[in-house]
């Protein structure tokens, strides 16, 4: 165990993280002993910690697991992977609300009596890009972070008091990030009780036709139609500022994202004039994740279906875009889509798989008012995302402020 100094001294002292904390390092007792697995003991690997805070793990000791190839560490530790190809990219860093036990690629950070627990964990979430610019590789090519460099990372925490106000500050934080992310949650599971409550309701109620999509716009000014292929557009056609062409990946919880999509001149989409789309078509990937799909707003119009894409106008007094969309996610309409997709490494749709989906088709009226009610559960939703993601922001910037030497100095120089 590493023999800590006794007090703390001022800033610039020249301390490190070796200073305040000591270190544990866990294993992986044998997965052919049965003795060893299941028991009541957490588990921590790199796999399970997507979370800050844990809760559960994937796998559970035994006491004699423990004994023949891990260490518990205790309930004030946090937890840190300093090895994996995680470390490409993330730092991950955890804490759990019991004594857990961990593998070999994760550490455990005990506090000394200098450092609030929360605050360690909060000070390594706060310098996680710090620690990934240690982060080195094995002879094997695995990324690591090696124990020297942790021991040495310069440390200089503020008083107890202090830490637990910051403590406060970002708790306090971290308490309205879950309830909005389970308000979100409440509003996703309503969202999927109405979807299936409309479409089976239509599906199963006499009097309203069961189509194929085919059969609805065949003959009433709709069509489906596939996407250029490649002979028509090649990668050298794309430049960055023209008009955007809407690729499968850009298909997103039934919108078109624009982060990375990508562009041809006017004069390139004039030539694709077909392709073109309008508000109330739908644009459907035909390769890969098939339940992707969109309806095009006002903001899409004369925007370009593009390769990997099917593009189906409807008949809007026979069937909205929007009942299309919500048939179509609906296990209905993917059952018809798993069961018929073509290829033998990546799922495909065509066109003829396409029509072929046989839709409940209610009266218009039914239509917009199942879509209206839906919207509204969906605009819920995006206004606690859109609060989502400033929480989240505001949380970054407080805890590169709060736990910054220089900025604390600053705030304790006024004060």
């Amino acid at each position: 165990m590493h023999e800590r100094s006794s007090g703390q001294m001022g800033r610039g002292s020249g301390r490190v993280l070796d200073d305040y904390v000591t270190w544990q390092s866990g294993g992986t007792p044998s997965k052919a002993n049965q003795r060893y697995w299941a028991g009541n003991i957490p588990w921590i690997t790199p796999k399970d910690m997507k979370w800050f805070d844990l809760e559960t793990t994937t796998d559970y000791l035994t006491p004699a697991g423990v004994a023949a190839g891990s260490k518990v560490a205790p309930q004030s530790a946090t937890y840190i992977v300093v090895r994996g190809m995680i470390l490409a990219h993330t730092f991950p860093v955890s804490q759990m609300s019991t004594p857990a036990a961990f593998n070999q690629d994760v550490k455990a950070v005990d506090p000394g009596p200098e450092l609030i627990p929360r605050y360690l964990a909060y000070w390594f979430k706060a310098h996680a890009d710090d620690f990934l610019r240690l982060v080195g590789e094995s002879t094997h090519g695995t990324k690591k972070l090696d124990l020297p460099d942790l021991r040495i990372f310069p440390m200089d925490p503020p008083s107890l008091a202090e830490q637990a106000r910051i403590v406060e500050i970002l708790n306090t934080l971290d308490a309205q990030i879950g309830s909005t992310e389970q308000i979100i949650e409440k509003y996703r599971l309503q969202r999927i009780g109405l979807v299936d409550h409309f479409v089976m309701n239509a599906a199963n109620r006499e009097g309203d036709g069961v189509l194929s999509l085919g059969e609805i716009v065949n003959g009433r000014g709709g069509f489906i139609q596939t996407g250029p292929f490649g002979s028509q557009l090649h990668s050298f056609d794309y430049v960055d500022d023209g008009v955007p062409v809407v690729m499968p990946q850009d298909l997103s919880d039934g919108h078109v994202n624009l982060d990375s999509i990508a562009r041809v001149s006017e004069s390139m989409a004039r030539s694709l004039g077909r392709h073109r789309m309008l508000p109330g078509d739908v644009v459907f990937a035909r390769r890969g994740d098939l339940e992707r799909c969109a309806e095009i707003t006002a903001r899409e119009r004369g925007w370009l279906c593009g390769t990997g894409c099917l593009l189906v106008r409807t008949p809007p007094a026979v069937l909205s875009a929007g009942w299309l969309t919500l048939v179509y996610g609906h296990d209905l309409g993917q059952r018809h889509v798993r069961a018929n997709a073509v290829g033998s490494t990546m799922a495909n749709l065509n066109g003829g798989i396409l029509g072929s989906l046989r839709l409940p088709v209610p009266p218009i009226a039914d239509q917009d008012a199942a879509i209206s009610t839906i919207s509204a559960v969906d605009h819920e939703a995006a206004v606690e995302r859109k609060r989502l993601a400033k929480l989240h922001a505001l949380k970054s910037a407080l805890m590169t402020d709060l736990l910054s030497v220089s900025v604390r100095d600053a705030v304790g120089g006024a004060s």
